[in-house]
């Protein structure tokens, strides 16, 4: 019982570790891609503002509106499980995230007036560079955040399936031997004599009557009984701290008067 109880914990770690390994993973792929995303609605606008190409243009307007990679992803990690700490840090990309939109506005509308060089200066500016940083050290740190609890907590439970793993190991080897100690009891005291009586009662076949039973003192109690036609039986005990009986044949009144 204990030996089955051990399994099933260490099958239900096994199980918590599998899921913390593929969350671990799963809250990489979707942080990176929230980065991803970042990254793209500012190289495509730029590209726009340099350019004047609306293929850049179409790129970022598919992301803002359409894709939308971001929310998808932080709603991913939302459902993973994010802590409160990781998401104010999300919250604080969000926030910086919207202070730049309007100025990518205003370099799209400078584009539209064939104003290339100043929508360049809007988008290369410092308020909008230093956002981007701002933007790119807050992802950074969500990733480092989320990565340390993930490893932290696949270290624990893998730590818990370890010390799960011994204790099973240890549980298995004690039934083992505890099965070995029984199957050596049963031979010895069940089959042992039981052999013996089953010799004994050839003996008595062959008209052997009076010889002691060969079993040794600290068996457990051993009984054999048998009929022979229907006017005697005959009846052998041994019970532990008592001289050794002899078997014979007795009368069928139950006085077991011997019949010899």
């Amino acid at each position: 019982a204990v030996s089955g109880i051990c399994c099933s914990v260490t099958t239900s770690l096994n199980a918590q570790l599998e899921d913390a390994i593929n969350d671990r993973h799963d809250l990489y792929v979707y942080s990176s891609d929230f980065r991803r995303a970042s990254e793209l609605l500012t190289n495509e606008v730029r590209a726009y503002a340099v350019t004047g190409n609306t293929a850049y243009y179409d790129n970022y307007l598919l992301e803002l509106e359409t894709t939308k990679t971001r929310e998808v992803s932080l709603a991913l990690m939302e459902y993973i499980g994010i802590t409160e700490e990781e998401v104010e840090i999300i919250s604080e990309v969000d926030r910086m995230s919207n202070i730049l939109i309007p100025l990518e506005k205003q370099a799209i509308a400078l584009v539209e007036r064939d104003n290339l060089e100043g929508a360049y200066t809007v988008l290369y500016g410092k308020g909008y560079v230093d956002g981007e940083h701002k933007i790119k050290d807050a992802i950074d740190r969500f990733n480092e955040a989320v990565q340390t609890r993930m490893t932290k907590k696949v270290e624990s439970i893998q730590g818990s399936v370890t010390v799960s793993t011994a204790i099973t190991y240890v549980a298995l080897a004690v039934t083992l031997v505890v099965q070995i100690m029984l199957m050596m009891f049963v031979l010895k005291e069940l089959i042992v004599p039981i052999t013996k009586i089953e010799r004994k009662m050839m003996q008595f076949a062959r008209g052997n009557m009076h010889e002691p039973f060969d079993i040794k003192e600290s068996n457990t109690e051993t009984w054999c009984a048998w009929i022979n036609g229907a006017d005697d039986y005959g009846l052998g005990v041994y019970v532990p701290n008592i001289d050794p009986h002899k078997a014979g044949r007795y009368l069928f009144d139950g006085s077991k008067r011997d019949m010899a």
